[in-house]
């Protein structure tokens, strides 16, 4: 081929409309849903300009995959017409030319809408003649704005209404006095803003001014609904009790969402959502099953023989007191899930406090109380004596990723699974949570990724990882409704800490510790034994695991009887072939740990 001459261009010749076929059905769907009022329409619209400016011919509606605004579900439906179209017409090949460009008429290609021109007549005067007769004028107009179920126009409006009705309203409201009422009609936070986002619910405020919908004057700025706003309100709170509130949306079959549907919590989207939540539980459930020996059921019930025998149960209006031999039957119980006072932000701040919203909204039957080790944790409550309650093998310790990232920093983090432990809880489940994107945790996202499953493999927790907060709330919503269907059906036996028998959900039996023992064994500031404090002064070492430690005070409880081996003899390798049992692993104490202890406990430099 030779070289163009100086002074020549190349001329690129592109085909004016190489995917007729698949023009003509995207905007035959426009058009059909535009007639419906479908918020579909601006999808196909979106598609149909995509495929505009492609200049090659497409063989399929899976090789529109490779253009904007095309999902799965759009390629799909191309697929189907196009199967369709040729047993229809066996005659046409589809594989050349772009899908028949060929036997397509003119009158069949999608025509851009062209606007009305003005044509001088005669008379020199000008009249305007529409390009398309007036049947054929587009239906689409101006959207009305509707705001998404809870978010911030929608509190916001809904505020102000509801402020506006009180005999003693000024006319106006204030900022702070705006978010304080908006905020429990709010999922977001009116002054803290999302995780990787500079925004929150009150950046939406210059939308609704922008719009008209509410009027701004004076410094501090003063705000009121207008006469649109006014409205507006009164239509959002007239469905607000409905069954189902629908943002206007454009749906994710063409690969770009803009808008999502949002419903409310009892609405068939969210039971949907609720149930495949559930059944994500459920199988983590029978994971946690595990075969229980005869011998231990045989125990449980001479014991629930014994205690039924010498206990009778109170009648209704009678006190009685917490004993830990308390016996709850099947069906005389609720089943409460424990927020510990941290999780809701303090008394303090009512506006940060996204856990008991999240969880009120979720209709999750909940106390907050202060706990002493985890976060979350599941009592069985009497219907007779309200002070008697029982704590379930159950218990959560949430951390978001830039607080794990700082407890593994301020060591926190083995601490707190040793106290985990040691409460006498069965099933422990350490809950990850996702902040953001991740990017800005303290540590980078490897390393703690790397804790969470040494914390699983290593110390045998459950660890489940959620996308967000609400994420997290709804594990715990489910989780909650699973475990008061299950206990329901079993009698729990009150017993003390040192008498608990392992728990398998196939078990009819099941022996739990008091809420106010548990309390109480699990505080920080109790009087330690020696060889509990000896536990924790080895722990300090690097290196030196839990673990490691509750198998170093098993051979040696007290730092006096490890002082008097190492002056009969013992060497710095006397601690390395001690197993650590009760470990998934059963590793041994090793000799760089075996030396630390060596060191600290018989340097003559540290006495």
């Amino acid at each position: 081929m030779e070289p163009p001459k100086p002074g020549m261009k190349r001329i690129t010749v592109r085909s004016k409309c190489p995917n007729p076929l698949f023009e003509k059905w995207l905007d035959d769907w426009r058009q059909e849903a535009s007639d419906k009022g479908s918020d579909m329409q601006y999808c196909f619209a979106k598609a149909l300009r995509s495929l505009r400016k492609y200049p090659l011919p497409l063989k399929t509606g899976k090789e529109c995959m490779i253009l904007e605004c095309f999902g799965n579900r759009l390629c799909q439906l191309l697929d189907r017409k196009l199967t369709e179209y040729k047993k229809t017409n066996p005659e046409v090949d589809t594989e050349l030319s772009g899908n028949v460009v060929a036997e397509l008429t003119a009158s069949e290609l999608p025509r851009k809408r062209k606007s009305p021109k003005k044509k001088k007549t005669n008379d020199a005067q000008d009249t305007e003649v529409d390009s398309e007769p007036p049947d054929k004028v587009s239906k689409r107009a101006g959207r009305e704005y509707v705001p998404a179920w809870r978010s911030g126009p929608f509190a916001l409006l809904l505020a102000l209404l509801n402020r506006e009705e009180k005999s003693d309203y000024e006319g106006f409201m204030l900022k702070a006095e705006l978010q304080r009422e908006a905020q429990p009609l709010c999922d977001k936070s009116f002054t803290r803003p999302d995780p990787g986002s500079h925004y929150t619910a009150w950046s939406s405020m210059s939308q609704l001014l922008k719009k008209g919908l509410v009027s701004k004057c004076s410094n501090p700025a003063k705000f009121s609904l207008s006469s649109e706003g006014r409205d507006l309100a009164r239509c959002l709170r007239k469905h607000q009790d409905g069954d189902t509130y629908l943002q206007a949306q454009q749906t994710s079959a063409c690969g770009s969402p803009q808008r999502e549907a949002y419903s409310k919590p009892d609405s068939p989207l969210v039971k949907k959502t609720s149930k495949i939540c559930t059944a994500r539980i459920k199988t983590a459930a029978r994971d946690w099953e595990m075969t229980s020996s005869s011998s231990q059921v045989d125990h449980l019930h001479n014991l629930a023989e014994k205690k039924n025998n010498e206990r009778e149960r109170p009648p209704n209006g009678i006190s009685c007191d917490t004993d830990p031999s308390a016996v709850l039957e099947s069906g005389s119980f609720d089943v409460l899930l424990l927020v510990d006072t941290c999780e809701t932000g303090g008394a303090t701040k009512k506006n940060h406090n996204q856990t008991v919203s999240e969880l009120t909204q979720m209709k999750v039957p909940f106390e907050v109380r202060k706990l002493e080790v985890g976060d979350f944790v599941w009592i069985a409550r009497s219907r007779v004596c309200k002070d008697t309650e029982l704590v379930l093998p159950y218990i959560v310790e949430r951390k978001r990723m830039d607080d794990l990232g700082s407890s593994i920093k301020d060591r926190r983090f083995h601490e707190q699974k040793f106290r985990l432990k040691q409460s006498g809880i069965q099933n422990l489940i350490y809950l990850v949570e996702s902040h953001g994107s991740d990017q800005h945790v303290g540590l980078p996202l490897s390393t703690l990724q790397q804790a969470a499953v040494n914390t699983q493999l290593v110390d045998g927790f459950i660890v489940k990882h959620t996308i967000d907060h609400r994420h997290s709330m709804a594990y715990l919503a489910s989780l909650t409704r699973i475990l008061g269907r299950d206990f329901q059906s079993k009698t729990l036996l009150g017993c003390l800490r040192k008498d608990l028998v392992e728990y398998t959900i196939a078990d009819d039996f099941v022996t739990l510790i008091n809420f106010k023992e548990f309390k109480q064994s699990t505080k920080k500031n109790k009087n330690f034994t020696v060889k509990e404090m000896f536990i924790r002064q080895l722990v300090q070492l690097k290196g030196l695991s839990v673990e490691k430690a509750i198998a170093i005070t098993g051979r040696y409880p007290t730092p006096q009887a490890l002082i008097q081996a190492y002056r009969l003899g013992g060497d710095e390798n006397m601690l390395a072939d001690i197993p650590c049992l009760g470990t998934a692993s059963c590793r041994n104490v090793g000799s760089g740990c075996s030396k630390a202890v060596h060191f600290l406990y018989s340097s003559e430099m540290l006495r």
